[in-house]
């Protein structure tokens, strides 16, 4: 991979909050699914010609333990995109288009090549699961990546997974 250059830097090193000040961090959400035993919430992130970067992820799961990853490159059918929203109400940045967030309907057909995890995360509480990935990951420009929450438990849960994220 090459380094980054000084666009790339300026972005991926500044403070989230300027970031949202400036109307440059969107997100993206899905809430209250149900995925039965040994089934995925995916959240598939396809990034255009331009870089971006993951900024947070937090999930929730109705159950005690649920394994988190991200693929890169993987095969997929169907889907439809899900609604994205700039942070920043005020500043009221929109035409975010290099990235695209597919979720509802898609079926996976290959992972990819695993790019962060599996990564078990448990509950405190033994009711639900409620954790932040504050660490930043640059994604490749003209790249797809796959999302995933796995339910290893023996009966369906619910679950949420917001994505907040930079783009040029």
């Amino acid at each position: 991979m090459s380094a980054l250059n000084d666009l790339e830097k300026s972005w991926y090193e500044r403070d989230l909050g300027q970031l949202i000040t400036e109307g440059r961090v969107y997100g993206a959400f899905v809430s209250n699914s149900s995925v039965a035993s040994g089934e995925d919430l995916s959240v598939v992130m396809v990034i255009g010609d331009k870089p971006a970067a993951i900024r947070l992820i937090n999930l929730v799961a109705t159950d005690i333990v649920v394994a988190f990853s991200i693929h890169r490159s993987p095969s997929y059918t169907g889907g439809a995109p899900l609604q994205k929203f700039n942070l920043n109400d005020i500043v009221g940045v929109t035409g975010d288009e290099n990235v695209t967030f597919v979720n509802s309907s898609i079926v996976v057909t290959d992972k990819g090549e695993i790019m962060f995890g599996p990564w078990n995360i448990y509950s405190e509480n033994l009711q639900t699961i409620t954790r932040q990935i504050d660490t930043p990951l640059l994604l490749k420009p003209n790249t797809t990546y796959l999302i995933t929450i796995n339910n290893p438990a023996g009966s369906p849960t619910q679950m949420s997974i917001a994505i907040n994220y930079v783009d040029h």
